[in-house]
């Protein structure tokens, strides 16, 4: 029997394998083409997030008001 090769994500280096991993049913696929499973995708949006909020709400359509 032929083993399937699942993707291997790009930050953690583990395989994308929804056989061995909860939450591993789909990947988040970079505009680099890289895989990143839930958990480092996550940490990377986090990231963006605190980094720079304001592009982050436009990305998601929320208005930034200022005061």
């Amino acid at each position: 029997m032929k083993r399937i090769k699942y993707p291997v994500c790009a930050d953690c280096l583990e395989e994308i394998d929804p056989v061995r991993y909860d939450d591993c049913e789909k990947y988040y696929l970079t505009e680099k083409g890289e895989p990143l499973c839930r958990d480092c995708f996550i940490k990377r949006e986090k990231k963006f997030l605190e980094l720079s909020t304001d592009d982050y709400a436009d990305l998601i359509g929320v208005r930034v008001v200022a005061l």
